[in-house]
């Protein structure tokens, strides 16, 4: 059954009425003709209600059609738009992201490089620019190719009825991780962050590591790119969603103790207790595993314009003593100072810095190197 599109529930939960008054009446033709009926048997439709059936209807985009699935209306993209149903783009449209470009290449800083991509769905073609005034640092870019090809495969033209591009999986919002690995054992670690604000793409991205020495010209031969789902960010953000709600849920049944029945209100507030119980143990498990991967250094000099990927490698360098090569091979995800309490009339203390690595075997062999 396809539901009515629109913001109007009411024409939604009649066409549940709808569905809900059939599926009883199959039931009771299909008492009396089993034998010959029994394909035809529907037993989702018989006990639904009609919130069940019209759950889920306000998360869909406006050009997406409710389509009823089992006991709820899901969401679908109206063809020519696609996407994953919560945000839908029109075919053929053409796109324009936006993003900047900040590390370390070479031991030189890059920042603030302006990146800037054409997107033709029609046939898939990209276009990405990156512009900065440093002659070296834009001559040092030309060889990271990676970091326009996370662009290709979201708006990629999808070859078949079942291939999805990833903008079909994610809705444009999600975290990426390459590793580029040289012949000459150079490496470069790129990080990047796309998201939709309104109908604007954006994507951040962070570059660390050393690339082969400048060359007059490079040729890619044709090559094929794999992505793997690597983290459970999503689950993560889904529990905190649901954390979230209950939260409020126990906060409005608080609110409204005295015009509800005690008992009733007894009962709901119990059950949202053991839930939000069982969420927060949940999400205590998921985060200590997630703060595995995390070191915090303390004392290292601050300043007010540091770069500090350049502060990462003085420290993994210069305290740690480790040489350049291996400093190159970890793959840090991210790092950033966190603020830290002063005392009154205490000289200011430089605020520590959280590193998270991206495999935990390289935190462990910082700590034996200098036990950070």
């Amino acid at each position: 059954m396809h539901l009515e599109l629109g913001r109007d529930r009411s024409k939604v939960e009649k066409l549940c009425l709808e569905k809900i008054k059939n599926n009883s009446e199959t039931k009771e033709s299909d008492q009396v003709h089993i034998q010959i009926k029994f394909s035809n048997h529907t037993t989702s439709g018989v006990s639904m209600s009609v919130s069940a059936c019209s759950e889920g209807a306000d998360t869909c985009h406006v050009n997406a059609k409710y389509v009823y699935f089992d006991k709820t209306a899901n969401c679908e993209c109206i063809t020519p738009f696609y996407g994953n149903e919560i945000r839908c783009l029109k075919t053929g449209k053409r796109l324009i992201l936006r993003g900047k470009v900040n590390g370390v290449l070479n031991n030189k800083a890059i920042e603030n490089v302006d990146l800037l991509s054409y997107v033709y769905t029609t046939n898939g073609r990209i276009e990405t620019h990156m512009r900065s005034k440093q002659n070296t640092v834009k001559t040092m870019m030309k060889i990271l190719q990676p970091i326009g090809d996370i662009i290709g495969w979201m708006f990629a033209v999808p070859q078949g009825k079942k291939a999805k591009n990833g903008f079909m999986m994610t809705g444009g919002e999600l975290n990426r991780t390459a590793l580029i690995k040289y012949q000459r054992s150079e490496s470069v670690l790129i990080t990047q962050q796309l998201s939709t604000i309104s109908s604007e793409f954006k994507v951040q991205t962070f570059i660390k590591g050393t690339v082969p020495d400048p060359v007059d010209s490079i040729l890619f031969n044709d090559f094929t790119d794999q992505y793997r789902r690597v983290s459970r960010g999503q689950e993560i953000k889904e529990l905190r969603q649901d954390h979230d709600e209950l939260q409020k849920g126990v906060e409005a049944l608080q609110l409204n103790v005295q015009s509800l029945e005690v008992e009733k209100l007894e009962s709901m507030r119990q059950s949202f207790e053991t839930k939000m119980s069982n969420l927060q143990e949940k999400q205590l498990l998921l985060e200590i595993h997630d703060r595995k991967y995390n070191v915090l250094v303390y004392g290292m000099p601050e300043k007010s314009d540091e770069n500090i990927w350049a502060v990462l490698d003085n420290l993994m360098i210069n305290y740690l003593k480790l040489d350049k090569p291996k400093v190159d091979s970890f793959p840090l995800t991210n790092a950033h100072r966190i603020p830290a309490r002063q005392n009154t009339g205490e000289r200011k203390r430089p605020n520590p810095i959280i590193i998270r690595f991206m495999h935990y075997a390289d935190k462990q062999f910082s700590y034996r190197m200098g036990q950070i």
